[in-house]
């Protein structure tokens, strides 16, 4: 089929191709095709619709004085809706003519993406159907930059516009949510007709940050951008460098690594369900997930040596071996867990208030997950069949170390993400013990010794995080540190799913709804603000910002 499916597009796309190339997307070999920028949309538009393909990510590089570099990042599908493999297309264009055609216009996939680009690096997208900022203040006084008029019409009042009395506003800091992020409710009465949600609220730039460290220094940066998944985006950051510079890890590595990032998903599965609990008030739910997430949390420790900064995988292997004695351990205390699990799945579905607050709200079909671009458990609940560790392997996921099924429910609704998610933490159990007893019966070394060389050149790295597709894309140009960094994380797509799946339900619901994403704001914001007058960095409050605009 993929051999068949690209020789279809190579001929389809033949008379508008410049050239092509190669990339290493874990280990899959993918094609990149190099076209005239005006023929974005045309290209999209077929390989969108002709060839079931879906959006993985469009990224923006800026090259200096080169001007800007766009790669459109697909998916091909079969016709189920499994990905079988990627291509690229990719187009250059100058700083002069700092202008695209919108791909937004076409699928909701590129939104955050055109948004985000339009406001970091100036670039306009022309037909985009949203320029509102998405990270920055909605009143960013540039409004060159924000695009807006309404802006420079109202005098940089909070609100893009006037705001009519039936609008809830819920955040940016706000009992009902776990972090910093804005979103408004326009209601009618009870019920919720129409929802925007605004992040930014947290300011980093660890993006920009790791095009000033060396490829080393940059492993303890990118386990610092979720708390929650730290060995996940250090296994996406090293699996980008290893396909970048050819490096292969030794099979105990690939072991060790999965064993990592199958615990943090276990920890993770279960901070979301007691969270969940406790959205609704079923507080004692909350504390009993939270309970066993701390035996899975001890067995982090165990095996990456902390409990929050627990990155695993190192360039060419893993950090940390474990002693039999050590495995041993691991398997009864996962033992243990497992059983506790299983009572927290039998209390889930016989639990009739648990039920009635989760089983039919916050509906999301296949069609929709599929055009807005939903990842993991939130599109494996609408009965998609997505996930990166079975449909583009890396580590030890491949059949050859580790056989298990994808878990999906057709419910579509809250109650569906639910169980998805306990359901994976029993998948997730099992494919420890398998780790734990591979890693019992073979032995070798933790890291490659084999030497490799800094070269230009781009790498991508895919990993499936808890909350779903994790990607990071590195491009280097021979120096000891990348060129350009871009990561583009699973909140980042679920998030921008929110805003449909609110429609219709009740103000009540609202944040478990919004909660069933598992949303993660440290994952999505990527904006620091510095004052660039002075060339200080400090925190500055909005009301600070307004003021110096308007003097």
């Amino acid at each position: 089929m993929i051999e068949s499916s690209i020789k279809n597009i190579l001929e389809d796309l033949s008379s508008l191709i410049i050239e092509t190339h190669d990339i290493k997307i874990n280990k899959q070999l993918s094609k990149i095709l190099t076209i005239n920028k005006e023929k974005l949309i045309d290209v999209a538009k077929k390989i969108l619709k002709n060839y079931n393909a879906r959006l993985v990510h469009e990224i923006l590089i800026d090259l200096g004085i080169d001007g800007f570099k766009i790669i459109q990042l697909y998916e091909l599908l079969d016709k189920e809706g499994k990905p079988y493999y990627h291509i690229g297309i990719e187009s250059y264009f100058s700083r002069e003519e700092s202008k695209v055609s919108s791909l937004a216009a076409i699928t909701y996939q590129a939104n955050w993406a055109e948004r985000e680009a339009m406001e970091l690096l100036g670039i306009e997208f022309e037909g985009h159907p949203d320029k509102r900022h998405l990270f920055l203040p909605y009143e960013w006084p540039n409004e060159v930059e924000a695009g807006m008029e309404e802006a420079k019409k109202i005098g940089f009042n909070v609100f893009p516009k006037p705001e009519p009395p039936n609008i809830l506003p819920i955040g940016p800091y706000h009992p009902a949510l776990l972090e910093g992020v804005f979103l408004r409710l326009k209601v009618d009465g009870e019920t919720i007709v129409d929802a925007d949600l605004k992040p930014g609220f947290n300011h980093r730039g660890i993006m920009k940050l790791g095009e000033e460290r060396s490829y080393w220094r940059n492993l303890y940066l990118f386990e610092r951008v979720c708390g929650i998944c730290s060995a996940d985006h250090t296994n996406a950051y090293v699996l980008a460098v290893e396909n970048l510079f050819n490096i292969e890890p030794p099979d105990r590595a690939k072991y060790i690594r999965t064993l990592g990032i199958e615990l943090e998903r276990i920890a993770s599965h279960l901070l979301w369900l007691g969270i969940a609990g406790d959205l609704i008030g079923f507080k004692t739910f909350f504390m009993w997930c939270w309970r066993e997430r701390e035996k899975a949390i001890d067995l982090l420790e165990r095996l990456a040596g902390n409990r929050v900064t627990k990155g695993i995988a190192r360039f060419g292997g893993a950090k940390r071996d474990l002693k039999k004695e050590e495995i041993d351990k691991m398997i009864e205390k996962l033992e243990d867990i497992k059983k506790s699990v299983e009572k927290l799945i039998d209390i889930a579905y016989n639990n009739s208030i648990l039920r009635k607050r989760t089983e039919d709200i916050g509906i999301l079909d296949f069609s929709n997950a599929k055009e807005l671009g939903a990842v993991g458990p939130v599109a494996r609940a609408s009965n998609w069949k997505i996930d990166v560790r079975h449909d583009c392997p890396f580590d030890a996921y491949s059949p050859e170390y580790t056989t298990w099924d994808v878990i999906t429910d057709n419910g579509k609704d809250v109650w569906a993400r639910v169980i998805v998610r306990v359901k994976e933490i029993l998948v997730s159990i099992d494919i420890c013990n398998q780790c734990l007893n591979a890693l019992k019966e073979i032995g070798g070394e933790i890291i490659t010794s084999e030497k490799y060389e800094i070269n230009k050149g781009e790498g991508v790295g895919k990993v499936e995080a808890p909350r779903g597709e994790l990607i990071y894309y590195l491009m280097s140009n021979g120096e000891p540190i990348p060129y350009c960094v871009r990561i583009r994380t699973p909140s980042y797509r679920n998030n921008a799913v929110v805003p449909f799946i609110l429609k219709g339900y009740k103000i009540s619901d609202a944040p478990i709804i919004y909660g069933s994403v598992d949303p993660c704001m440290s994952c999505t914001d990527r904006v620091q603000i510095v004052n660039v007058k002075t060339g200080e960095k400090k925190n500055v409050t909005l009301n600070d910002l307004v003021k110096g605009v308007n003097k």
